[in-house]
Order: structure tokens, then C-alpha cells, then sequence
């Protein structure tokens, strides 16, 4: 059986373009590059094993365990000797570069005249395939803590199944998060948990040596986001059994069981070797505080748009219902939900300031131009209303010109613009009125309350100069409007 969190409306022109990319990129780095590193390994533990290496090597390196403060890997690689797991052994020790380092700095004084020809010899036979190992290149090493390694190390995987298991649990996530928070977010989500998990484990594991790879860190951080998202409300999720496929509803909560299902796959396939905990847990803190933050920064400082009183009960739960699709980043529904409000309550600016955002979000910029300016047209300094007007005319702006705006319109938002003590905004609409060579008694009735927020703040400056158009424009003249 496969389920997958999915909005019933799901169309294939919105698949989740950021979680195929990052699936895709994974495999091909597997595939590509790394596909027979495995059986690299082995050659080279073979080839260990049948040389004068270990002879010399083994006891050297458990040495080195111990003087590195790793005394917990140096008793569990004595175990695995005197239990014959020898090759185990070979693996920790060819993996660890500090040792590598400090034996290839040694010379015959350090080996015996008899044995440093062999070793030498033997090690130079070693050491360059070594260099082909994934792993020892691009792993992240806390120890020596390359930068590059940050970034590589999530999309390198030490065997198929860790792959498939990372990859199964994005692709579950990604086809319901990534419709919910937009393609760049998720793309920018999963590398921050990925960097996040690699430095968490560096800070805490800082003289580790045993390279960290996967992009476990990462999908962990973006069940989190998802977890967050959703919390115990239930989602609908569509599923597919041979032949019978359909949507059912169900609790979000249970995404937590692939979860927990993959860090045990992941967790047996790396055992017996270090397994760092961190580096997979600690992305599920940034990935909460991702989310709880992210719908916040996207949207904007929310305005307050609770009725006026408490009596219209009806009205209250509908906009609750609203609200809560906003929420779980239900754009469209939230969308619809609030034109039906303003319809049924024609009047309040801030249901139509909210459509104007939810319009932007949800990729309909000629319907949200539209909407900003029949906001517009009633715009007044009224101190309830002149903020929702002068937050929409805010992102208005960033898209559109503001000789896009009507004239009329443009005297009257300058009005909602002192009334919030915007004065930037309120001078920019002025500068735009002069162009046009307004003059009418409303647009002086404008300047006069501008110069008067002026000089409260004072200003002097801006003051003198709206006065001199004030005064200008005072002057009869035929272009009078």
C-alpha cells in the first residue's frame, strides 16, 4: 500500500517540482558516482587484510584511539579482533583520517628498519584507491571541518537502502509540504536542515573523525516542518493498493511513522559504526521553528481583521474557518472562503485586503491589480481602515507602478497615509499628484493635513516644501481639476 499526504484538488501541473529535483539529484549522485564504492571497499579490506598492514597498523590505531579520547571506539574494536569481525576493524581504520595522517608521517625509526620497506610499500598500494571513496573525499569529518563537505555531504549515501529510505520519506512529505509553502521554500528548507544538522553535530562531535553522510538530517527537518503544519488536525491522503486507489482522511500525526521507520533502517544500516544522533535529530528544531515562523514571513504582518463586535456569530466562524485554512496553507480554499465573506459582508476592507494577499500567494497577479484598485477606490483616513489601505498600497507597489492608480484614488490614499503617520508613502503620492498637475480641493485638503504631520514630526524641511505647493497650486489657473 502507498499513501501519500495529497489535496483532493491535486492537478499534475503543480507536482512538487523542488522534491523530484532534490529525488532526482540524490539518485544520480548515488548512481553516477558513487555506485561501486561498496565494492571498492571490499577490494581494498581484501587487499588490507592480505598485506603486512594489519600486522603493523592494528595496534597502532588502537593506541591512537586512546590518545584521541576515543577509548569507546578502541574497546569495541578490541572486541570485534578477538571475535574474528576483523574486516570491521579494517573499515574503522581506513576510514579514519587523523590515523592515515599520522602514519604516513612516520619513518623507518618508527617501523623497524625490517619493516618500513614492506609497509611503505604496501601502503602506497592502499592509499590512492582510498582517494576514490566518496565518503573519504566529500563525507563530513567534524575534525576537519571542510566547508564543502556541508554542503555535499546530504547528497552522498553509504548504501542503496539508506537512499531509498531518505528518498521514500521526501517524496511522502514533499508531495503535501511543498504545494503548501511554494518550491524555493522547500528547496531553501531542506538545505538549511541539512547545514543545520552537519554544524550541530560538528559543535557537539567536534574531534569525531568518521565521516556523516545522508540527507537523513535534512528529510527529518522537513517531517518536522510538515508535523508543525498540520499538528493534530486530519489531512487527506490518497492511496493506491493494486488496483483500488482513492482519498481518505486521516491524522497528520501519522507521518510520524515512516519517520520513525527510516531512522531505524538508517540507524541498522550504519550499526555497528558511529551513528551521529545530532546530525540526525537536532534538524527537527529548525525545521518547527521554520515553519512556525515561515507562514508569518511570508504573509506579512497580519492585520487585525476580527469583526467589530462580538454579535455576529456567524460571520466569526466563518472567518475562523478561513483563518484556519490560511494556517495549514490552504491558499486556494482560504481564497475562496474570504471572497464568499465579502460578498456576504460588502464593506470590510480587511476581507478584501486579505483576498489582495491570498490573490498574490496563489499566483493571480492581473485578478490581484484589479482587486487593489477597487480597494483603492475607497480609501479614507479613517483610523480602523487607513492601515489595511496602506499595507495593500505597500504591496501594490512592489508589483505595479503607481501612475497605475488613478488620480482620484492617489489624493485619497495619501489622506490613509497620514492618518497612519506614513509620511514616506504620503510624499511619494504627493510627488506622483504634481506630475499630474492635480489641483483639485481634495488634493489640497491632503497637503494640508500632510504639512500638519509634518510639522508634529518635525520636519521643517518637508514641511516647507509641501507648503510652497500648497500655495502654488492655490493660485487660480485653468488646469483646475
Amino acid at each position: 500500500m502507498i499513501a501519500l499526504p495529497m489535496d483532493r484538488d491535486f492537478k499534475w501541473a503543480s507536482i512538487p517540482k523542488a522534491t523530484l529535483l532534490l529525488i532526482a539529484f540524490n539518485l544520480m549522485v548515488f548512481f553516477l558516482w558513487q555506485w561501486g564504492d561498496e565494492d571498492r571497499w571490499q577490494s581494498i579490506i581484501q587487499q588490507y587484510a592480505h598485506s603486512s598492514l594489519p600486522r603493523l597498523e592494528y595496534p597502532v590505531f588502537t593506541s591512537h584511539l586512546y590518545q584521541t579520547q576515543r577509548a569507546d571506539l578502541a574497546v569495541q574494536c578490541e572486541e570485534l579482533w578477538k571475535s574474528d569481525q576483523r574486516h570491521q576493524v579494517y573499515r574503522f581504520l581506513l576510514e579514519d583520517e587523523s590515523f592515515t595522517q599520522m602514519i604516513s608521517k612516520q619513518d623507518a625509526d618508527f617501523w623497524g628498519g625490517h619493516d618500513f620497506p614492506q609497509w611503505f610499500a604496501d601502503r602506497q598500494k592502499i592509499n590512492p584507491t582510498l582517494k576514490t571513496i566518496s565518503s573519504l573525499r566529500y563525507g563530513l569529518i567534524p575534525h576537519d571541518g571542510r566547508a564543502i563537505t556541508y554542503f555535499i555531504s546530504p547528497f552522498l549515501h553509504s548504501h542503496w537502502a539508506s537512499l531509498l529510505g531518505n528518498m521514500l520519506l521526501l517524496l511522502i512529505i514533499g508531495v503535501g509540504l511543498e504545494r503548501k509553502i511554494g518550491s524555493f521554500y522547500f528547496g531553501l528548507s531542506f538545505m538549511l536542515c541539512a547545514l543545520f544538522g552537519g554544524v550541530a553535530h560538528t559543535l557537539f562531535q567536534g574531534s569525531s573523525f568518521t565521516p556523516v553522510l545522508g540527507a537523513t538530517g535534512a528529510v527529518n527537518g522537513m517531517l518536522a516542518m510538515m508535523l508543525w503544519l498540520h499538528k493534530l488536525n486530519k489531512i487527506p491522503f490518497f492511496y493506491f493498493v493494486v488496483v483500488r486507489f482513492g482519498f481518505v482522511e486521516a491524522y497528520a500525526v501519522l507521518l510520524a511513522i515512516p519517520g520513525v521507520l527510516n531512522l531505524v533502517l538508517q540507524v541498522a544500516i550504519a550499526w555497528p559504526q558511529h551513528i551521529p544522533y545530532l546530525a540526525h535529530f537536532s534538524p527537527l528544531i529548525l525545521g518547527t521553528l521554520l515553519m512556525a515562523g515561515l507562514l508569518r514571513w511570508m504573509l506579512g504582518t497580519p492585520v487585525n481583521i476580527e469583526p467589530e463586535t462580538d454579535e455576529d456569530l456567524a460571520y466569526r466562524e466563518a472567518l475562523d474557518k478561513a483563518l484556519k485554512q490560511i494556517e495549514l496553507f490552504n491558499f486556494t480554499d482560504a481564497l475562496k472562503q474570504f471572497e464568499q465573506l465579502a460578498k456576504e459582508n460588502p464593506g470590510r476592507v480587511e476581507l478584501t485586503s486579505s483576498i489582495f494577499s491570498l490573490q498574490g500567494i496563489t499566483q493571480q497577479p492581473e485578478i490581484q491589480k484589479q482587486t487593489g484598485l477597487t480597494l483603492f477606490t475607497h480609501a479614507t483616513p479613517d483610523p480602523k481602515d487607513a492601515p489595511v489601505f496602506v499595507k495593500v498600497l505597500t504591496q501594490y507597489l512592489n508589483l505595479h507602478a503607481l501612475d497605475s492608480i488613478p488620480a482620484k484614488d492617489q489624493v485619497s490614499l495619501v489622506r490613509s497615509a497620514v492618518a497612519c503617520n506614513e509620511l514616506k508613502i504620503a510624499g511619494a503620492l504627493i510627488k506622483s499628484l504634481e506630475q499630474q498637475k492635480v489641483r483639485s480641493q481634495m488634493f489640497k485638503k491632503a497637503l494640508s493635513e500632510l504639512i500638519s504631520a509634518c510639522e508634529k514630526a518635525q520636519d521643517s524641511q518637508a514641511s516647507q516644501r509641501f507648503k510652497l505647493l500648497l500655495e502654488r497650486i492655490s493660485r487660480p489657473s485653468p488646469d483646475q481639476i
